[in-house]
């Protein structure tokens, strides 16, 4: 196996690994979009709650319904503390995702470009060494004796 060859499967692997962290990349963004859609939602649900209560409170409300309220306001203050964290942690797993993804991609380029020059160099040394083989054989039949000088 030539030394291109070899390069040829490193720069293989390299894709599959830039591969592979694009989905890791895509999967992370996508628990992240969910995680910020749920936290959104509970903070809607709450707002709409307040709403409720207030409207609620300004009729009249009991002692017990105001506990109420105030119990599930309370539990839904829990929730939303506890999404926030996981958009939070989403959120950094996604930055340290989108950082492998840069690393794989750098990765990938560089041995890409690396490889194409490697080829390049190759294709020249083999033109090179193509035109020696030419001018060899040119110069060999120019110094041949002069088959054509009518000698018998």
């Amino acid at each position: 196996m030539n030394p291109i060859d070899k390069l040829d499967k490193v720069a293989e692997k390299a894709r599959a690994d830039e591969a592979r962290a694009a989905r890791g990349l895509n999967a992370s963004r996508e628990r992240h979009e969910a995680s910020s859609a749920q936290l959104d939602q509970l903070q809607r649900f709450k707002a709409e709650y307040e709403a409720r209560l207030a409207q609620v409170a300004a009729g009249g409300i009991s002692p017990r319904q105001l506990e109420d309220y105030r119990r599930f306001l309370a539990n839904l203050n829990r929730a939303i503390t506890t999404q926030d964290g996981e958009v939070a942690r989403s959120s950094a797993e996604l930055q340290q995702q989108r950082e492998v993804m840069a690393r794989q991609r750098q990765r990938s380029n560089g041995l890409e470009d690396y490889l194409a020059r490697r080829r390049l160099e190759a294709s020249q040394a083999e033109e090179r060494r193509a035109q020696r083989v030419a001018d060899d054989q040119h110069a060999s039949q120019a110094a041949a004796p002069g088959e054509h000088d009518g000698e018998p």
